[in-house]
């Protein structure tokens, strides 16, 4: 009976452990909406990452490419722990689009990026949101394409 607890209590410690290693890697780059305004902080695709550079060149953040994107429509998974690549282009979005928000650029939809799409989508009957059971809260292949990348793309230019 001792040997099961133990097995037990050390399982639980390697969970914790794991838990914890993921909370410290998983951790994204706040990006502060009045930053990116200000060309006080710059953006830069490379090598599928995201970097963010101060006006000096210098890097203060940056987020790592999974090499995975969610599928469509990207929505609050209510899993925390997983990032995407489009996700994290799209939070770069959000906080471009809305200089009063900070935003931690992570790839993980959560109830942050959730409430932020919900405050920026717009004109829904043109982005593939269908008759009265649109989500807010969900972004479509064709908003993504249509307003979040050629944004995302400026915003890399500047």
């Amino acid at each position: 009976m001792k040997k099961g607890y133990k097995i037990l209590i050390g399982l639980a410690i390697v969970g914790a452990l794991y838990f914890a290693f993921r909370q410290v890697k998983k951790k994204g780059f706040l990006l502060k909406g009045d930053d990116l305004a200000n060309n006080n902080i710059f953006v830069d695709y490379v090598d599928d990452d995201i970097v963010f550079t101060d006006a000096n060149d210098n890097e203060v953040g940056e987020y790592e490419s999974t090499g995975r994107n969610m599928q469509f429509p990207l929505y609050n998974t209510g899993s925390p722990y997983t990032a995407y690549d489009n996700v994290a282009k799209l939070q770069t979005y959000l906080v471009y689009a809305n200089p009063d928000l900070d935003l931690a650029i992570d790839g993980m939809y959560g109830d942050e990026t959730e409430a932020a799409v919900m405050s920026e989508v717009t004109n829904i009957g043109a982005w593939g949101y269908e008759g009265d059971d649109y989500d807010y809260s969900e972004v479509t292949q064709e908003y993504y394409d249509g307003v979040v990348l050629p944004d995302f793309n400026l915003l890399l230019n500047n």
